[in-house]
């Protein structure tokens, strides 16, 4: 009986239903967590962030910290391969920021969180803007760049973790 041939179309939906089935078995409880190393910083950071609306932020940050750790999981695999993508990808979010907070530092309060569904938006492909999971992973995205201190302020009297991209090749002139 002759072997049946694939297809290159028929191999990306199995390569496809693969990594769906290892993504959604990766949301383990361990995803589900906060550490409890990165909670005093987190806490600072939406306290100095978002004066009137802590609570919602908490709970966003809480329904989705599944995909934050993803997101977290996957940049520091990606920064051990090669650190540029996840450069222009804060880069990026940066730029969107500034643009619609009005601004010309990435480091200032946040204040209104419909910049980070606006900036998760400018991240997601036109076609695939109204698909769930890509704005679940945009958003997460963005949520991770914002506790890693890449935007919105910084709070100084706890420790921060260091930020994605680096800040100083200027400063060692």
């Amino acid at each position: 009986m002759p072997k049946k041939q694939i297809n290159h179309r028929d191999q990306q939906g199995i390569l496809q239903q693969i990594f769906t089935f290892v993504l959604a078995s990766s949301v383990t409880t361990s995803l589900k967590s906060l550490p409890e190393t990165r909670k005093p910083h987190l806490n600072r950071k939406i306290q100095i962030n978002f004066n009137d609306n802590q609570p919602f932020v908490k709970q966003t940050f809480y329904t989705n910290l599944p995909y934050i750790n993803l997101v977290k999981r996957f940049i520091e695999n990606q920064i051990k391969i090669d650190s540029t993508p996840v450069g222009l990808l804060v880069d990026r979010i940066q730029s969107l920021y500034l643009k619609f907070r009005e601004a010309a530092d990435p480091n200032i309060e946040i204040n209104d969180f419909k910049h980070f569904d606006q900036i998760a938006e400018g991240l997601i492909p036109h076609d695939k803007v109204s698909d769930i999971e890509f704005f679940a992973m945009a958003k997460a995205t963005v949520l991770y760049v914002f506790e890693m201190c890449d935007i919105g302020r910084i709070p100084l009297d706890v420790e921060v973790p260091n930020t994605l991209i680096e800040r100083s090749l200027f400063d060692k002139e």
